[in-house]
């Protein structure tokens, strides 16, 4: 199948194995350029070389990293179509477990990871004719799920940010669009 993909250029996070692999793998598959990104820089390089992807070890919790993943995919592939966002999730515990501590530290593993490369990546994103972002999430984003309380607290709200962008891309492409304003 032609999915319209070849000489694009992507991004894509936890790709040294499971879904991420699975998406790094289909992308090449269909001719875009794949910088790959995970943590495991030996595996990393192990499953980019049989698809010609460029590996990228980094950790994504780490402020700066967003920013060199996305100047080395834009370096390597020469733009930016594709950010295909997938992430492990946090550690399992009921509502009832969860401390402060722990929702602040899935938010600076889980949360902010995503808007840092997001943010790096827009820019390039807007200048393609192909730009899109690609979020790997759980179902707990719709509905709430038993023993993964952290999940359930910051998927959605990562989800809602990634809606709330979408809307601001359509408005600049077409500021015309009527949107319905909040009620007081």
């Amino acid at each position: 199948m032609d999915l319209g993909l070849s000489g694009r250029s992507a991004i894509v996070c936890g790709a040294s194995s499971g879904l991420g692999l699975g998406f790094a793998r289909a992308l090449a598959g269909e001719g875009a350029r794949v910088t790959m990104v995970a943590r495991r820089e030996d595996v990393l390089v192990e499953q980019a070389e049989p698809i010609g992807g460029q590996p990228v070890a980094g950790d994504l919790s780490e402020p700066s990293t967003a920013a060199d993943v996305v100047g080395r995919a834009v370096e390597w592939a020469g733009g930016l179509d594709i950010v295909v966002w997938n992430s492990g999730g946090p550690s399992m515990a009921t509502a009832s477990q969860v401390t402060p501590e722990d929702l602040r530290d899935t938010l600076e593993s889980l949360y902010l990871p995503a808007v840092r490369l997001i943010r790096a990546a827009f820019p390039h994103l807007e200048q393609s004719p192909a730009g899109r972002i690609v979020a790997i999430t759980a179902s707990g984003v719709k509905e709430p799920m038993p023993q993964i309380a952290l999940s359930n607290a910051i998927r959605p709200g990562l989800a809602g940010y990634l809606k709330s962008l979408a809307t601001d891309l359509a408005l600049r492409a077409s500021p015309s669009i009527a949107l319905p304003r909040a009620e007081s």
